[in-house]
């Protein structure tokens, strides 16, 4: 019974201990990887905006002036060729960036730092000076996490143990990333633990927060510098939303079902496409070119339909558009939405998903007025409908409510509302056994990665050296390699016995001389091996064991 008692000075050193080995590094880290991407990512962004504006001057002119049509065809052939080529050096910058950000965030696979940061920068500004469907968000998340594996790099020069972080400042600058794309820090936080790892951790946590924070600082800073505003920046500002009325509440029940039917839709789409495409083995270039192409013959005579979105959401709720009109430019984003992402080039559906979200709920709120509702509550609908079509695609309820609330400056109006529709979008597309999108794009790319292989399941054995990263830390404060479960502890108590111990909710804390039995599958057992050695062993026996390998 002695030693149940409470003890402050062992609180007290427990407390001291996790300050000086888990908190301080964190916000050390998050400090120096969220100042990195809150410049870069707000550079990035800028820029893309101002070649985003271009693109519309250039495809209005041509429209003007048809007989040019030829030679803006011709050109974006030649962009089509560019990005093709960067593609064959760097094939992890296809696509969106979030699923392969979400993909080395988990340790499933890995970045090239500087292949990855230039690549993802080059070929976003091609897709967006095209005009393609494309957003810049994904690629801000991308060039964030980039960031972060590179501040990490530099650390492991000095000290080790630092590799045993790269995951977290990965994480922490790839959520700053997406805060500083949109604005929005509540969102980049709740998106690494939501989507990013699916997980709730406290180290998660801190590196998302405190790189979040200092970025979304430094790029408002850089705002407030350029355009003489902090904080007062929506990317679609609608603060004056209508909350709907108890007696139009059962057209929120229809909406949110039709919402649910609109993101299985989108979904299966994409799939689809992927998979004809695949099926018939087009090339990459010819994808290319073909998306490239379709883009500059549609874009000339009907700009609403170039870039992201964001300039077509104000529209829409704006009421600038006939349902006709609406219906049409839905048809046309989803055929090129499809056909770009599926192309090989690289760019963001997050904007677009929020653009074909507005669509639908133009629609459903034109259906809805000839229903009876009152106009006033139009804009309510789209906003509600951007959020839940973004949730039920990418099944992240909370991320989707957050981030609109965010960007359109509402952070309190029509939350009730928005989150049942939400839920009901969720349950309809989860009834119809449609996967997450991005986990979708994510297991085809492991699938073609490790077309082939064999995957096993191994046991590790492993002894906790004093000195290493993981003593001192809670089991859920460690990012464990892809694949791994902890399985037993054995361990000697105060009386000398050897014991062995069970852990499900990752609060016991990893105490050197600790003996974990670990199970993981894992194609690569060796790199398993070697990535748990530079947890759990001192850095001194990390080197001598590479010394002894020949690396």
């Amino acid at each position: 019974m002695e030693n149940l008692k409470f003890s402050p000075q062992r609180t007290v050193m427990s407390f001291r201990r996790y300050l000086l080995n888990t908190v301080l590094p964190i916000i050390c880290y998050g400090g120096i990887v969220g100042s990195l991407v809150g410049v870069i990512v707000w550079a990035y962004n800028f820029a893309a905006e101002k070649i985003s504006e271009t693109t519309l001057e250039i495809y209005t002119y041509v429209g003007q002036k048809l007989y040019f049509l030829p030679l803006l065809l011709l050109g974006l052939i030649a962009l089509a060729f560019i990005v093709w080529v960067i593609i064959k050096i760097i094939p992890e910058i296809k696509g969106s960036g979030i699923p392969y950000t979400e993909g080395v965030m988990r340790g499933q696979i890995k970045y090239r730092t500087i292949h990855v940061f230039v690549g993802t920068i080059l070929n976003s500004f091609i897709s967006f000076f095209a005009g393609l469907p494309l957003g810049g968000e994904g690629p801000s998340v991308q060039v964030g996490g980039v960031i972060g594996q590179g501040v990490d790099q530099v650390f492991e020069k000095v000290d080790p143990r630092a590799k045993a972080f790269n995951r977290l400042a990965i994480t922490g600058g790839a959520s700053a990333g997406l805060a500083v794309a949109f604005n929005a820090p509540l969102t980049g936080i709740i998106f690494a633990l939501e989507e990013g790892h699916k997980r709730f951790s406290p180290s998660i946590f801190l590196t998302s927060a405190s790189s979040v924070l200092f970025a979304t600082l430094i790029s408002r800073l850089l705002r407030l510098a350029t355009t003489g505003t902090f904080s007062g920046y929506f990317m679609f500002k609608m603060v004056d939303l209508e909350s709907i009325p108890l007696n139009n509440l059962w057209m929120l029940l229809i909406l949110g079902i039709l919402i649910g039917l609109a993101a299985a839709l989108f979904s299966k789409i994409q799939v689809v496409t992927k998979v004809l495409l695949d099926k018939f083995k087009i090339p990459t270039l010819a994808r290319l070119i073909v998306a490239f192409v379709l883009v500059g013959i549609i874009g000339v005579f009907l700009t609403d339909i170039l870039g992201g979105g964001s300039g077509l959401i104000k529209k829409i709720a704006a009421l600038d558009f006939t349902w006709q009109m609406l219906l049409l430019l839905l048809v046309i984003k989803l055929f090129l939405i499809a056909i770009c992402s599926n192309s090989g080039t690289t760019g963001g559906l997050f904007v677009p998903m929020l653009a074909i979200g507005a669509l639908f709920g133009g629609l459903f709120g034109h259906l809805f007025m000839a229903m009876g509702m009152e106009e006033v509550y139009y804009r309510t609908m789209v906003i509600i409908s951007m959020s839940a079509f973004m949730g039920g695609v990418v099944r992240a309820p909370l991320t989707a409510m957050v981030l609109i609330a965010e960007v359109t400056g509402s952070l309190m109006s029509g939350f009730f509302e928005t989150g049942i529709v939400i839920c009901l979008a969720y349950f309809t597309v989860e009834l119809l056994d449609i996967q997450p999108l991005y986990d979708t794009l994510l297991e085809g790319t492991l699938y073609q990665l490790h077309k082939g292989q064999e995957r096993k399941i191994v046991t590790f054995e492993i002894n906790i050296e004093d000195g290493s990263f993981a003593a001192g830390r809670a089991i859920r404060d460690i990012l464990w390699p892809s694949g791994c479960i902890v399985q037993k502890i054995v361990k000697m108590n105060k009386e000398g016995q050897i014991v062995s111990r069970m852990d499900k909710d990752g609060e016991r804390l990893i105490h050197a001389g600790d003996v974990y039995i670990i199970q993981a599958e894992t194609y690569n057992e060796e790199e398993l091996r070697e990535q748990l050695d530079c947890l759990v062993l001192n850095p001194k026996t990390v080197k001598i064991k590479k010394q002894k390998s020949g690396n």
